[in-house]
């Protein structure tokens, strides 16, 4: 669910902040806040881990400008790879594991920041960095009308750059066990971005583009059979 009005969108994001350190004194009101106490304290969970989450969230309300790879991949890291690590303990990961499921949850990541683009841009949320803009000669003010054959160059080397990040992140796997869920959701993503990839990009600045139910269950199936 997304909210027009940031001083709404702050209220609501310090309420689930303040939820959720209320969840580990069995305090908390929402019925997934009250899951996710008896979450933290099944996994030992410090009491700062939900922290970077929430401070990348309060910096997407309002406007949003990413200066350059290091910003894109620190809040990758702080939004979609602390759901995918939270995902590998709950299915019982080790270290090494959870280190895995990191890197894949920043990929899943990234690819939303490129399937979501038109989305992102009308709403002044710019997550393309700004490094990377001029590198390709694109104006920020102006990026869902520049030229598109230069969009279509950002976009796939930004592409190529995430899928090669996939394959070696499965390739040094040390197990694929305890990881289900996410290697599901990184799968699905990877094929979501070949699809992106093979459309050319023309229709990131007008909609969104995804899988089918169906194709997903079929990734889904797939991946889950190469577990057992």
């Amino acid at each position: 669910m997304t909210c027009s009005d940031p001083g709404v969108a702050s209220e609501k994001l310090n309420w689930w902040q303040q939820e959720i350190k209320r969840s580990r004194l069995s305090q908390a009101q929402h019925p997934i806040a009250k899951s996710m106490g008896r979450l933290q304290l099944l996994q030992t969970l410090p009491e700062d881990y939900f922290d970077p989450f929430f401070h990348a969230i309060g910096r997407e309300i309002g406007v949003i400008s990413i200066e350059n790879d290091a910003d894109l991949e620190a809040h990758c890291r702080q939004t979609g790879a602390l759901f995918a690590d939270l995902n590998a303990l709950i299915g019982g990961a080790d270290d090494s594991q959870r280190k895995s499921a990191r890197e894949l949850g920043a990929f899943l990541r990234m690819v939303e920041v490129v399937r979501d683009l038109g989305f992102d841009l009308r709403h002044n949320r710019r997550f393309i960095p700004f490094d990377s803009l001029q590198q390709h000669r694109l104006s920020p003010s102006q990026l869902l009308l520049e030229d598109e054959g230069k969009l279509q160059a950002l976009l796939a080397s930004m592409t190529v750059v995430q899928q090669q990040r996939y394959r070696k992140t499965l390739q040094e796997l040390p197990s694929r066990n305890g990881l289900g869920p996410v290697l599901g959701l990184a799968a699905m993503a990877e094929r979501l971005l070949d699809v992106i990839h093979c459309s050319g990009y023309r229709k990131l600045r007008q909609q969104r583009t995804s899988l089918t139910p169906l194709h997903k269950l079929w990734i889904s199936w797939r991946c889950q059979r190469s577990i057992r």
